[in-house]
């Protein structure tokens, strides 16, 4: 459970969710080594880091790479630090990743809809939102 509340205090609440499921001590060592590669690529982007941080969040989609969830939170999270270091395109790529995984999660339409929005791209935003709004229509999120 260490790993879960270093997880979510890190705001990765489903890779947190996943490492607490693993009930082995060699799944056990393996979230360990995951949440670790997170950690580290969240400091050292705090530290503007910013190579470091990548290769970090590299190594940790690759160790989750059976696990869509996990995946597509660092996607996210990466996209964020590319959008940061002004790496328009590879942010875009990252989110219409995240889009287009499966299981599909109308969360990822709004997250690529308020970088559109970042980027002055509104009817590429709009587009998202009502794409969004008709795949989960109790979303409040999206009649924004």
């Amino acid at each position: 459970m260490k790993i879960a509340t270093r997880l979510i205090g890190s705001g990765l609440i489903v890779l947190a969710a996943m490492a607490a499921t693993h009930s082995s001590a060699a799944a056990s060592t393996f979230s360990d080594v995951l949440a670790q590669k997170i950690i580290e690529a969240q400091k050292a982007e705090t530290d503007r880091l910013f190579e470091a941080a990548l290769a970090n969040y590299g190594e940790a989609m690759k160790l989750s790479i059976d696990t869509p969830e996990g995946v597509r939170a660092i996607l996210k999270k990466r996209a964020a630090l590319y959008e940061q270091i002004n790496m328009q395109a590879k942010a875009e790529g990252d989110l219409s990743a995240a889009v287009g995984m499966e299981p599909f999660d109308p969360k990822a339409l709004a997250d690529r809809g308020y970088y559109y929005i970042r980027q002055d791209r509104i009817s590429d935003a709009l587009d998202d939102f009502v794409k969004g709004a008709r795949a989960a229509p109790t979303d409040p999120m999206f009649p924004y």
